[in-house]
């Protein structure tokens, strides 16, 4: 059989890819024909890279946003770091990717540091 995503060989009803790492028992769908295997990636597995980025981005920005005076460079760059919490936050809304809690965190503390950025006008 050949692995589908390093074309590697690998044994027939292989869990794991030895050369790639991949774990074919998060795939769906597994199908042999003619000696090789089709594999889907399983559609609950989704990636969380939009959920925490968005909540690091949000938790920085609140932080920052609890400082009493800023000069300008200061607060273009809370106003670009609150965006980006909410840009992420929602991305990771739109693509339905894993860690919907960690997205509602995000949105929140960016858009609370967006609210006292402008506070700070």
């Amino acid at each position: 059989m050949i692995c589908p995503y390093c074309k590697e060989e690998i044994n027939d009803g292989a869990i794991k890819c030895k050369h790639c790492k991949t774990n074919f028992a998060l795939s769906q769908n597994v199908t042999k024909a003619g000696g090789s295997a089709t594999y889907q990636k399983n559609a609950n597995v989704a990636p969380i890279w939009a959920s925490i980025t968005g909540l690091v981005l949000g938790i920085i920005a609140f932080l920052a946003s609890l400082n009493d005076s800023f000069d300008e460079d200061e607060l273009i760059g809370l106003f670009m770091i609150a965006i980006l919490a909410i840009i992420f936050s929602a991305i990771s809304f739109a693509n339905k990717h894993g860690g919907r809690g960690m997205a509602i965190a995000g949105l929140l503390t960016g858009i609370v540091s967006f609210i006292l950025a402008l506070g700070s006008i």
